[in-house]
């Protein structure tokens, strides 16, 4: 039976509420450097409706894709918040991407998210929302 606290999410991650912002992922166990914690596929969105998008509840959950297309992750993978000391990233994987270490071959497109460092049991598990071409945060950052 799930805990009325958590709703599990797999052998190493289960969601909570989060200190952050509602909901957050956080590790069912320690988790060491290089973990694979979640494989989320995504459904891409046209950026042209972003004006529609942003009309709704889904407009705190979408990642960019590229030049003219939005993610919206599957699974947990739209539930990671933000930290700028993140102990874990992303990666964008497209349909036919092979995974050199693995040799998975991507039958969609996903987003894998990978420990930075080791994870002690009960943290929450986050990302960095900045990147190169999204540089500064559009709300003020919970520590």
């Amino acid at each position: 039976m799930l805990s009325e606290r958590r709703l599990v999410a797999g052998d190493m991650v289960y969601v909570n509420q989060s200190a952050k912002h509602g909901a957050g992922v956080f590790a069912s166990t320690g988790l060491p450097k290089g973990t694979i914690v979640h494989i989320a596929p995504v459904l891409l969105l046209k950026k042209d409706d972003l004006n529609v998008i942003n009309e709704t509840d889904v407009a705190g959950y979408v990642f960019t894709w590229d030049e003219t297309r939005l993610a919206f992750a599957m699974g947990v993978g739209s539930l990671f918040n933000h930290s700028s000391d993140n102990n874990c990233f992303y990666e964008m994987w497209s349909i036919g991407d092979v995974d050199s270490v693995s040799n998975f071959c991507y039958p969609f497109n996903a987003f894998r998210f990978v420990t930075l460092r080791d994870v002690a049991c009960g943290d929450e598990l986050t990302i960095s929302y900045t990147s190169e071409d999204q540089p500064d945060l559009w709300f003020d950052e919970v520590d």
